[in-house]
């Protein structure tokens, strides 16, 4: 009997896009709107660290991250795994076939 192939998108993240709100005088408030919540490969790029910032010592960790194809996802989205916020670094369209898309994805700093 052949062993049973684990599956690729495995990790269940959420995707979270920006939003603009007017704020009343003229200017708007960043948000996030409700998160859209997909399947993930992911792997870690680079092993944690600890950094100084704001006073505060944090981990940071560079993440793999790969979906299938989005149009709307790219760098001024967010990601949310297991409760965690991710930064997008960078998004790219591997093959050009808008099969999957390849993010590059930062915890631990400006959240």
């Amino acid at each position: 009997m052949p062993l049973a192939r684990p599956r690729r998108f495995n990790r269940r993240i959420e995707i979270e896009l920006p939003t603009r709100t007017p704020n009343g005088a003229g200017g708007f408030e960043k948000g996030w709107a409700a998160p859209i919540k997909v399947w993930a490969e992911m792997q870690t790029i680079r092993g944690s660290k600890e950094a100084l910032e704001h006073m505060i010592l944090k981990e940071q960790q560079l993440w793999k991250v790969t979906i299938r194809y989005r149009a709307d996802v790219n760098s001024d989205a967010r990601i949310k795994y297991l409760g965690k916020p991710l930064n997008i670094r960078s998004c790219q369209d591997p093959n050009g076939m808008f099969q999957e898309l390849v993010m590059t994805c930062e915890s631990g700093v400006n959240t």
